[in-house]
């Protein structure tokens, strides 16, 4: 019997088969000055992952693999995929009308290449922007632990 490491071990871990099988992943904060109902929410998302799949699509992917997005804000949460770049479904969580979310997305392709990957992606978030007046609000690295929050007593440091 093989051991828990040895499971987790592939026997075969350059498999061909998953050699063309690159990845790009983006996260994104955005602001909407009249902010954005939950339906308005929605569509984004779809289209966030529409945009992406149909940009890894005319790019000559040989298959858009699994293009998803995760959108969440204060009150809500949303989840976009689809697989094979067609009926793209979306599910979560619908709270109040919201300025400011966070977008998440995901695309996994085989037969394109990551810089085409990244492109395409970025393309489709740029369009976000433009199509729904949004503006990116940049996010903190580290916004748990960030030296400038609070003015600076002598008496302790951030280490």
């Amino acid at each position: 019997m093989k051991s828990k490491d040895e499971l987790c071990e592939p026997e075969n871990p350059a498999n061909p088969a998953h050699e063309d099988i690159k990845s790009y992943s983006a996260e994104r904060c955005f602001y909407s000055p009249e902010g954005m109902e939950p339906v308005e929410l929605r569509r984004l998302a779809s289209d966030a992952v529409r945009l992406a799949a149909s940009g890894c699509d005319a790019a000559g992917a040989k298959d858009v693999s699994h293009v998803k997005a995760y959108l969440e804000y204060e009150t809500g949460f949303l989840h976009a995929n689809t697989v094979g770049g067609t009926n793209i479904t979306v599910s979560g969580r619908d709270g109040k009308k919201t300025e400011r979310f966070r977008l998440v997305m995901n695309v996994v392709i085989y037969g394109l290449s990551e810089e085409y990957i990244r492109t395409a992606a970025e393309q489709a978030l740029g369009t976000l922007l433009v199509r729904y007046s949004l503006t990116r609000e940049m996010e903190r690295e580290h916004p748990e632990h960030d030296d400038d929050d609070h003015d600076h007593d002598d008496d302790h440091d951030h280490d």
